[in-house]
């Protein structure tokens, strides 16, 4: 019999840093759907924006009208870094077979083990590396959909306010339920950090992730810790709100907690290499980036920035391969074109960077004005005696 609405939401909902998640299709894994149709945005839209598609697939789906579906996965091409598409693909595909989401919710082995489910649940995983704190609202219109009442707990008057973007409120119930039971409702605390993010309240948000960090470390004999395995997904987070503030060394022990509960965990090498490449310090960025690359070989967006450390070190036909790869991955994806044709102008290739400076310009969003300005700058250059 499925869990009543929110125990589902207790259950599952609260474990979104579980060692389900984790266990997931592995990232690599190419997706095997077949591409489907862009759908039609409004005249005056931009088609090479992902938050229009994001936006009309929110519309859509709150309707029930429309292929949100194909709206999640084009806002997800266009800009691969965006954590919101991935997790919208993971509502829509359970939207899609009521019967399989119950299923899944009552943790039936052959559903849980299904590989189409498996691809699903990687979306899901994608979105967290990408951004642990992405907003999960429309996951609520998954437990709509089951049978029964919402029970009225402080975690489920919390989430209901969530929904509503009744920030204060769902950190208020979601506050008192930790109260009355910090082990039960740890992962309350989880939500409540990404609310405090929403709302820019970073320090807030880091101390509720600390606090539930100590308490796995305390617990580990619990089913607390079998809910959150992830510690390494817990320390990306914890980090990631310590670069936010300014906090750069405490941001690399948080990293380096991460890689030491999970050796292949790519994104925390991203954020190392991320944090020294703003500081300047291009060969530490590079060899992060290349144990993040040795880790996860299909991502766009890595091999971009790979592309770009590689460039800032003068590594100019590593750097060229690199920005080939990512725009083999993901060739809607505009802004390595640019850095693709800027590369291929310094070897002397013209044909080759005017061909990359026009695709850019062919699916570069309207917002990106400097750089479509610049890409139009060094096409004039090459076409110049």
């Amino acid at each position: 019999m499925t869990a009543s609405p929110d125990r589902a939401f207790s259950r599952v909902a609260l474990t979104a840093l579980s060692a389900a998640v984790l266990l997931a299709a592995p990232l690599s894994a190419q997706d095997a759907e077949p591409t489907p149709p862009r759908p039609r945005l409004p005249a005056a839209a931009d088609t090479n924006d992902w938050g229009q598609y994001f936006d009309l697939g929110v519309e859509m789906l709150k309707r029930r009208n429309g292929d949100f579906a194909a709206a999640f996965y084009w806002a997800s091409r266009l800009n691969p870094e965006r954590a919101e598409p991935l997790f919208a693909r993971w509502v829509a595909f359970h939207l899609s077979d009521y019967d399989r989401w119950t299923r899944y919710l009552d943790r039936d082995a052959r559903v849980l083990r299904d590989p189409v489910v498996l691809r699903a649940d990687s979306l899901r995983l994608r979105a967290y590396l990408r951004n642990p704190f992405v907003p999960q609202t429309l996951e609520v219109l998954l437990y709509d959909q089951l049978p029964g009442t919402w029970r009225r707990t402080d975690l489920t008057r919390g989430l209901l306010a969530y929904s509503e973007r009744n920030f204060p409120r769902a950190l208020e119930h979601w506050g008192r339920a930790i109260k009355k039971d910090p082990v039960r409702f740890a992962g309350a605390r989880r939500m409540r950090a990404e609310v405090f993010v929403l709302l820019a309240r970073y320090d807030s948000a880091l101390a509720e992730l600390v606090a539930l960090r100590a308490q796995l470390a305390r617990e580990d004999s619990l089913e607390l810790v079998r809910e959150y395995q992830s510690k390494a997904l817990l320390d990306y987070a914890i980090g990631l709100l310590h670069g936010v503030l300014g906090n750069q060394q405490a941001g690399r022990e948080a990293m380096g907690d991460a890689l030491a509960e999970n050796l292949a965990f790519y994104p925390a090498h991203v954020f190392l290499g991320d944090q020294a490449l703003r500081a300047g310090d291009v060969s530490t960025a590079v060899r992060e980036y290349e144990a993040a690359r040795e880790l996860e070989s299909a991502d766009a967006a890595l091999w971009y920035r790979y592309g770009l450390a590689l460039s800032r070190a003068g590594r100019t036909a590593d750097a060229r391969q690199a920005l080939e790869r990512a725009v083999e991955l993901e060739p809607f994806y505009a802004a390595p074109w640019l850095a693709l044709g800027r590369s291929r102008q310094a070897a002397g290739d013209r044909a080759g960077a005017r061909a990359a400076l026009e695709r850019f310009i062919a699916l570069a969003p309207r917002s990106d004005t400097a750089p479509v300005a610049e890409a139009r700058r060094r096409l004039a250059a090459l076409d110049s005696p």
